[in-house]
């Protein structure tokens, strides 16, 4: 007696399928610096009048820059905190080191 073939194997789940093109460059990676400061893969984030707190919109904006300063490691950034006109230098230079500790956090 003749031994049982065994079954054929299934067919690939990609089967007819186009093949995948491989990834382009990294336009961000291949980007001149100007080019970066003009358009900057990095979001700002807003803060309420005399206020320091990080909302949930800001959160998201920082939880994504994360996410681009993880994958570009060498990168190198200045995490500043702005102020409008009012109140004295003084207070505005306080407030946006509080600002800029507040993201930076």
């Amino acid at each position: 007696m003749e031994p049982a073939r065994p079954p054929a194997p299934p067919e690939p789940a990609n089967a007819g399928a186009a093949p995948v093109a491989p990834p382009a460059e990294d336009a961000i990676a291949s980007a001149s610096l100007d080019d970066l400061n003009r358009n900057s893969p990095l979001k700002p984030v807003f803060y309420s009048l005399d206020n320091a707190d990080v909302d949930q919109a800001g959160q998201q904006a920082l939880q994504g820059d994360a996410d681009v300063l993880k994958k570009y490691a060498t990168w190198q950034v200045t995490i500043e905190g702005h102020c409008d006109e009012r109140g004295t230098a003084e207070y505005n230079l306080a407030l946006g080191e509080r600002r800029a500790t507040a993201a930076r956090t």
